[in-house]
């Protein structure tokens, strides 16, 4: 759990979709259940519990305690759990009415009461705490990959390639252009196979400008390889 992409783990972002809804076997709805019924329910609840063996819930307190471990080690990284703490627990992921309870007496569409819950945790000063705490920590990585790490970090991030277009590799490649994975790889041919017509070391915003020329972008980012 501590290596990612070969990488030591800095920063674990955890985004739930609502607590579930403890349900008491005696009691539904503020009624009390008869003792068969009561049995009825209590196998259902057996089975819902057997089933929270594997619950979000459970992951989230085994990644909690992971990260709280890891202090005290030299491989920290740090773990951010968001999840709506009340409200979103009975709405099951294939609801969408038009009318239905919004928890106040009144009636509204399963979009509208999702975003109600939501705002009410976010307007909590805690998310908004450790909201902005993960934002600052992931683009200090982000600046920082993108420093010292560029040519591959914008071959992940953005799934970019490089093609050279000049004559020469137009001509070798029946007109595809000869592709390149980095903004290195690129480089180094440009230097090597196309020098300047005055045999001189390319000038540095020549290159740069070059090389921009030739970046490819995907038409649908799926991935960098």
């Amino acid at each position: 759990m501590n290596q990612l992409h070969g990488n030591r783990l800095r920063i674990v972002a955890s985004f739930g979709t609502g607590k579930p809804v403890k349900e008491s076997m005696f009691r539904r709805g503020g009624h009390q259940l008869h003792l068969g019924r009561a049995i009825d329910h209590g196998h259902r609840l057996f089975k819902t519990a057997t089933a929270a063996l594997t619950s979000c819930e459970i992951t989230h307190e085994q990644v909690l305690n992971r990260s709280r471990a890891s202090k005290r080690t030299d491989a920290p990284f740090d773990y951010f759990r968001f999840n709506v703490e009340e409200g979103l627990g009975k709405v099951k992921f294939n609801e969408w009415k038009s009318r239905r309870d919004d928890g106040d007496g009144g009636k509204c569409t399963t979009i509208a009461y999702l975003s109600n819950c939501a705002e009410r945790e976010l307007a909590k000063s805690e998310v908004q705490a450790n909201l902005k705490a993960l934002a600052i920590q992931l683009v200090e990585k982000r600046r920082d990959r993108a420093r010292c790490h560029r040519a591959h970090w914008e071959r992940f991030a953005c799934c970019t390639s490089y093609k050279c277009l000049d004559d020469r590799c137009l001509h070798e490649t029946e007109g595809l252009g000869r592709s390149f994975t980095t903004r290195d790889e690129m480089r180094q041919h440009l230097i090597t196979v196309h020098p300047t017509p005055s045999q001189q070391q390319w000038p540095i915003e020549s290159l740069e400008s070059k090389l921009d020329k030739s970046r490819q972008m995907p038409e649908l980012p799926a991935g960098p390889f």
